[in-house]
């Protein structure tokens, strides 16, 4: 990320952010003919029906020189411009059925970039992984909500939020598991 600003008497004062990369999460979608790519479509038997996998929810998009840098886009797969400094909240849930499936009480969130710029809403070849976020999960699973699919199969429904906040030059992160915000102990940003 670039900053420019306007300069005054001994100081920089910061007044846009520019992203210089595309930062997202993928996700699988309810699978729409004509939308999404056959190859990227999946029978899941937790939601008893197909899926696309690998798309990509971006959370910030590149901003070119050409574009007006101070634009709040809203539609959540276009992402939003960084001046906003408002964090970005992206909505996920799993379904599980095992306790094993906890992993131990963690979740591995990846996060994606592109040089792109204008990033497909598919992962493609020139998406790459930054990090993954780790998130500790205190709810233990007989107390996660209970969810039933149109076969009748019973789950558990892990319902969490990725929150991205640019602050300074850096990204933050942070995890909101089925509506309570985990604290900073139990969410780590993990660079290989």
């Amino acid at each position: 990320m670039n900053g420019s600003g306007l300069e005054g008497l001994n100081c920089v004062k910061v007044t846009t952010r520019v992203a210089k990369r595309n930062y997202g999460l993928s996700s699988m979608d309810k699978y729409r003919d004509g939308y999404h790519l056959p190859i990227d479509r999946i029978w899941v038997e937790a939601e008893d029906g197909f899926f696309a996998k690998d798309q990509m929810q971006w959370c910030l998009r590149k901003v070119s020189n050409h574009i007006h840098q101070n634009i709040r886009i809203t539609n959540k797969s276009k992402g939003v411009d960084i001046a906003s400094q408002d964090p970005v909240l992206l909505r996920f849930y799993r379904l599980i059925q095992h306790q094993r499936e906890l992993n131990g009480g963690e979740w591995l969130s990846t996060v994606w970039i592109s040089e792109a710029t204008s990033p497909e809403n598919r992962k493609t070849t020139d998406v790459v992984k930054l990090c993954d976020i780790r998130v500790r999960i205190d709810t233990p699973f007989d107390l996660l909500p209970s969810h039933s699919n149109k076969a009748g199969k019973s789950y558990r429904k892990v319902a969490f939020d990725i929150e991205m906040t640019c602050s300074g030059a850096e990204l933050k992160f942070a995890a909101i598991i089925d509506g309570y915000r985990q604290p900073t102990q139990n969410v780590e940003a993990l660079f290989s």
